[in-house]
């Protein structure tokens, strides 16, 4: 996870400080899985931050692994 800031043409519930700067504080996931399990990883996702603002991507990954072994 990492901090970020969302943009949006909405103003609704913003704070006075984020409709002056434009941006919102927001808080990225970045989740690596196999495509199989995307789905499933996305219907609990709904079921359990439905309500809220999330908004999400999903980017094919060409690769990936550890430089070296871990200790």
């Amino acid at each position: 996870s990492l901090p970020v800031s969302g943009h949006s043409a909405r103003h609704a519930g913003l704070s006075a400080v984020e409709q002056v700067t434009g941006r919102q504080r927001r808080v990225q996931f970045q989740v690596h899985m196999t495509s199989a399990a995307l789905d499933g990883f996305l219907a609990a996702a709904r079921e359990r931050f439905g309500g809220t603002d999330a908004h999400y991507w999903v980017v094919p990954i060409m690769g990936g692994e550890r430089l070296s072994p871990p200790p």
